[in-house]
């Protein structure tokens, strides 16, 4: 646990205030679809229209609930990006008809590229921020990191209590990771990415480190954070791969 705000690489995120009101609302509305019958029996008994105006009503009221803060959620991820590369000198391209919201530029000399996509599952959507850092060459060394699964059970293991506990960490070079985790910034920023991501997937491949991360982001701070965490970790594996095998 990381009981010393001092030693954070990466902040904590700010809780996503949109989705809590999305779900405040849903519980005050079934609240509302139940008790209110049970609250106004006597004047339902007396005139049945009543019932027949209140959960149309309850219905309609939650669904204008819902869209207006999604519709808000997704104009303060649009400001919030937008603002960010405005200050920081990249580039931001609003999402367009089959586009996706992409942010764009070069952070301490390595290109990447954050971008927001929505997953459809039945009438369900989930949401995810996509990170991308191309490395500067080929490197032959790869990594995969995930959190911690029962499946993942005894699999991967590093030596590292906290690390295990926490998170699976496959590679073609033990070397490397040794290395990896022995950056107290590095191993302190892995733990930190699982703390603020259940289904954490890190992985980097011979030309590029990917970074995939559930719900929108529309913390200015985290986002830069993690970005800065992310081209720390791809320099690292780049000297690795020149001096250290």
């Amino acid at each position: 646990m990381f009981s010393d705000d001092t030693e954070r690489i990466i902040p904590r995120k700010r809780p996503n205030y949109t989705q809590i009101a999305i779900q405040v609302v849903i519980i005050l509305m079934l609240f509302s679809y139940l008790a209110v019958p049970l609250l106004l029996s006597e004047q339902i008994d007396r005139n049945p229209q009543i019932e027949a105006i209140w959960l149309p009503a309850v219905f309609i009221g939650t669904m204008v609930a819902i869209l207006g803060a999604t519709w808000l959620e997704t104009w303060l991820l649009r400001r919030t990006w937008a603002a960010l590369a405005e200050d920081m000198g990249f580039r931001y391209s609003p999402p367009l008809k089959g586009s996706k919201p992409t942010i764009q530029g070069s952070y301490r000399s390595h290109r990447f590229e954050i971008t927001q996509t929505t997953v459809k599952q039945g009438r369900n959507q989930t949401h995810y921020t996509n990170f991308a850092i191309p490395l500067n060459g080929t490197v032959s060394t790869t990594f995969k990191v995930q959190a911690k699964r029962l499946t993942h059970f005894n699999r991967d293991v590093t030596g590292d209590d906290e690390i295990d506990r926490k998170l699976t960490i496959s590679t073609n070079s033990k070397k490397l990771l040794e290395n990896l985790l022995r950056t107290q910034r590095i191993r302190l920023g892995l733990l930190q990415l699982r703390d603020g991501n259940r289904r954490l997937q890190l992985t980097m491949d011979k030309t590029t480190l990917y970074y995939t991360m559930l719900g929108r982001i529309t913390d200015r701070e985290y986002l830069v954070a993690v970005l800065a965490f992310l081209v720390q970790l791809a320099g690292a594996t780049e000297r690795f791969e020149q001096i250290g095998r």
